[in-house]
């Protein structure tokens, strides 16, 4: 077991650490200012990986031979039946990325192109992911074979180690289910195996699509003994659904956004901010179609031309001086600029710009893309359809899971998750769906109906959907983070050194950022309160030093003088606050009134024509980790 232990941990790590030097490597080779140019830009790193990983005794697709890497995953193709070429699937796929990197260094030059780091990331990347495989086939061997054969201790040790190989990384895809599995996999003496084999199982079987790989990379095991599990479906025409809104497209990688958030997250947690940096640069999870080698990038997002589209870019972006304003913000919280922030602010500031000024903005971009091609005749319906899929994927990501209102673990990154958050806060929870928020049903209702409205090409009614419905609920949430961060940062004691180091007060600095501009084309004069209060935070200025009370009335005062013709506010989706007592509604008859807009049929936005509407039928289906993210 020793000797298993150093390969599947100390073995497979320093691979994986010579993977990503191999990577380093290419970059110097670009890199303007180099300290490192005496480089061939990670040609000779990429031979020591593959001698390491193979290792001298290795027979081809020998499982009796050899003692390193390769000879694992032989063992682990044996138990799966997953062969190629005469070897293990795994260990092809392996040497013909091992190859193909070198073979692209080469041909640039060394990495002297600018594309070239991105290409060979990529490729160590994908590397990395079937390294996974072996781990997790003998791993299941193991749990089979524990549960079947007696539950020995043999079997239990080995479990231990396959798991505190693979499980760690898991904390990247999912929380909850790296909990579950720390909890029953590591301890053989404190409650082992608890959840049962089958339940196990699938906790580890739902996070393949994370680390990269598939059910079918993984296989059947023992012939059927364990059958091979069922992969998201990407083909159609039955997707699955998206915490209870069905897809017809395919946005599957649109919604692995919310894992480049995670992972950002917690590498920012643990100090790591040039990867943290360039996961937002470069993305991770979230492929984009026909690409074999990028990943869609949060950055790409934040500076994206087609912004535009969404109908208050233009003001948001007025109003900061800049259409780089979200990029702007993440950047000067990930390069530490902000210089009165402890770290963990600025991980707070970093996500929350990414979620509430990007992510947000671009989906609303999708939405009004598909009303304006509708409107225009432009495109088929199955494209203004991705259009609306893929703003739905930016706005609940892949961790809500697929039943009707999310993630009962909460595992959700986006504001899907922040509505889910808050709804108790302001007695917007729905009972009879496990205390779910009332935000996001009224969201998937009208997600729904908006797919209905394209199905139907009733364009100008899909406007009424976004401007009278959506936008406003999103906003809401906007609103509710603002007003509760404002509440908690009031009266807040400093440090011995005088200084204010709540996490609250990045919160607060994020939610004001995010609907100042807003709160500037209904309420003027309430900007200059949010700045004092909200985003002049230094050392020597009191948070919030007008108290909680005047952001409650900027926000009311900003929900009495919208104007309809750009989002049609309604303060009674904000609801009152649990602690304070105060809501953001003049009078009980100041929400705008809803009338013909809320129409799936061919009622018009101002409800000028009188043809029949058509039904609306609406159904919802119901430190290893941190070393394999740092690189």
């Amino acid at each position: 077991m020793i000797t298993k232990t150093a390969l599947v941990n100390n073995m497979w790590m320093f691979v994986v650490h010579l993977l990503y030097a191999a990577a380093k490597k290419c970059e110097y080779a670009v890199a303007p200012m180099s300290e490192e140019t005496d480089t061939d830009g990670g040609v000779h790193v990429i031979d020591e990986i593959a001698a390491y990983y193979i290792g001298a005794e290795q027979k081809h697709g020998d499982r009796d031979s050899g003692y390193s890497l390769y000879n694992l995953a032989e063992r682990g193709r044996y138990y799966f039946d997953t062969a190629s070429d005469g070897q293990a699937k795994v260990n092809l796929n392996i040497i013909t990325l091992l190859r193909q990197a070198q073979d692209f260094i080469l041909r640039s030059e060394g990495c002297h192109d600018y594309e070239a780091p991105r290409t060979i990331r990529y490729k160590m990347d994908k590397i990395v992911s079937q390294m996974y495989i072996p781990l997790i086939q003998l791993l299941i061997h193991h749990m089979y074979e524990f549960e079947t054969n007696g539950k020995s201790v043999n079997e239990a040790r080995m479990i231990s180690v396959f798991a505190r190989a693979v499980v760690p990384s898991i904390y990247g895809c999912s929380p909850s289910v790296y909990s579950t599995l720390s909890a029953s996999l590591y301890n053989p003496d404190k409650d082992f195996m608890s959840y049962g084999f089958n339940h196990i199982l699938a906790k580890l079987q739902s996070v393949y699509e994370c680390l990269g790989i598939t059910c079918e990379d993984v296989g059947s095991y023992h012939k059927g003994a364990v059958a091979q599990c069922t992969d998201p479906v990407q083909d159609g025409p039955d997707f699955d659904s998206i915490a209870g809104y069905v897809p017809t497209t395919n946005v599957r990688p649109h919604l692995l956004i919310d894992i480049d958030i995670l992972q950002m997250s917690i590498l920012m947690e643990n100090g790591a901010y040039d990867e943290a940096r360039h996961i937002y640069i470069n993305g991770r999870n979230s492929l984009s179609p026909n690409q074999d080698t990028y990943a869609r990038s949060l950055q790409s997002m934040a500076l994206s031309t087609e912004l535009d589209d969404a109908n208050l870019f233009k003001h948001y972006s007025k109003f900061y001086g800049s259409s780089k304003y979200g990029h702007i913000s993440i950047m000067k919280a990930l390069g530490g600029d902000l210089l009165h922030m402890t770290d963990s602010q600025r991980k707070i500031i970093t996500i929350n710009s990414a979620l509430y000024l990007v992510l947000i903005m671009y989906s609303m971009r999708h939405m009004w893309q598909a009303q304006i091609d509708c409107k225009a005749s432009k495109k088929t319906t199955n494209q203004l359809e991705h259009s609306w899929d893929q703003a739905v994927a930016f706005l609940v990501g892949s961790l809500e899971g697929y039943d009707e209102a999310g993630s009962v673990d909460s595992n959700g990154q986006l504001q899907f998750n922040l509505n889910r958050k808050q709804c108790d806060m302001f007695d917007k929870c729905d009972e009879d769906k496990f205390y779910q928020s009332v935000i996001n049903d009224e969201l998937l209702l009208h997600f729904t109906r908006g797919k209905e409205q394209i199905q139907d090409r009733y364009c100008e009614n899909l406007k009424a959907t976004i401007v009278s419905h959506i936008q406003p609920l999103l906003f809401a949430g906007l609103f509710q983070g603002l007003l509760s961060a404002s509440y908690e940062a009031t009266n807040l004691t400093p440090n011995k050194d005088g200084v204010y180091t709540q996490d609250v007060l990045a919160t607060l600095y994020t939610f004001a950022y995010a609907v100042q501009p807003l709160i500037d084309v209904f309420y003027p004069e309430g900007v200059k309160t949010l700045q004092v209060n909200c985003l002049d935070i230094h050392d020597e200025v009191t948070p919030v030093k007008d108290g909680y009370k005047s952001i409650f009335d900027v926000v009311t005062k900003t929900y009495a003088t919208n104007k309809d013709h750009e989002i049609n506010l309604d303060c009674t989706q904000v609801g009152t606050h649990a602690s304070s007592k105060l809501g953001v509604c003049h009078s009980p008859d100041q929400a705008p009134k809803k009338s013909n807009e809320y129409s799936s049929g061919n009622i018009s936005v101002n409800g000028s024509t009188n043809m029949p509407m058509i039904t609306l039928a609406t159904s919802f289906v119901s430190g290893i980790f941190l070393m394999w993210l740092q690189f």
